[in-house]
């Protein structure tokens, strides 16, 4: 299911970037080449999965790697939450209890 969200995630930045991905030990990286700054590539990375992610148990991480000759490399994953299996005692939101 996860690859679904990959793969609209690459959809919508090849809009905007030429753009890779590769799957590396279970890491999925972004090769953007762009002559924009890498900021400006990550505020776009960002913005776009915050979409895909809204209302949605979902959340994700990107990480500037590297760059090289106008093409910017971050690590990207999408993060899905650990369902809980015992109750720690702090009263959880999504404790097991409930």
């Amino acid at each position: 299911m996860l690859d679904l969200f990959y793969s609209n995630l690459k959809t919508s930045l090849l809009q905007t970037y030429e753009i890779q991905m590769k799957a590396i030990s279970g890491f999925y990286f972004l090769y953007v080449h762009s002559v924009d700054d890498y900021v400006e590539v990550q505020h776009a990375i960002r913005s776009v999965a915050s979409i895909l992610t809204k209302k949605r148990m979902l959340s994700f991480e990107c990480e500037y790697v590297r760059s090289t000759n106008q093409i910017h490399v971050f690590r990207f994953r999408f993060l899905v939450p650990s369902e809980k299996m015992f109750c720690c005692g702090n009263g959880c939101i999504d404790c097991t209890r409930l």
